[in-house]
């Protein structure tokens, strides 16, 4: 199993869980964690266009890929519950769509990934 370095601490978690990681909490100190980029979400906002939420958009992009044989998206009430089920019933991706993510994520995210990616 591969095992992932958790920001600047000396904890390492598997690569499978680090993505599903709690900052804080239970999981002891992480305080000194840097962020060091934020993504502003306003930069997005156009996947929610006739998709009705950037949830919806978010679990249609996850579950449009082929290698996905299972989304499990989280929810707190049975009205999220109800939206993240319709998020199938949203129009995919298109191909200019894909590439202007594949644009912003090159730019604007993967020049702040730290460590092996």
């Amino acid at each position: 199993m591969q095992y992932c370095q958790l920001g600047n601490t000396d904890l390492q978690v598997s690569a499978l869980s680090f993505g599903t990681w709690a900052i804080g909490g239970s999981w002891g100190n992480v305080d000194d964690l840097e962020f060091q980029k934020g993504v502003d979400a306003g930069e997005l906002r156009w996947i929610a266009n006739g998709r009705g939420s950037m949830a919806k958009a978010a679990l249609r992009w996850v579950i449009d890929h082929e290698e996905v044989t299972c989304a499990i998206p989280g929810f707190k009430t049975v009205k999220q519950v109800k939206e993240n089920l319709d998020a199938i019933h949203m129009p995919p991706f298109t191909e200019a769509e894909k590439e202007r993510l594949r644009q912003f994520y090159w730019s604007e995210v993967h020049p702040h990934i730290r460590g092996a990616y």
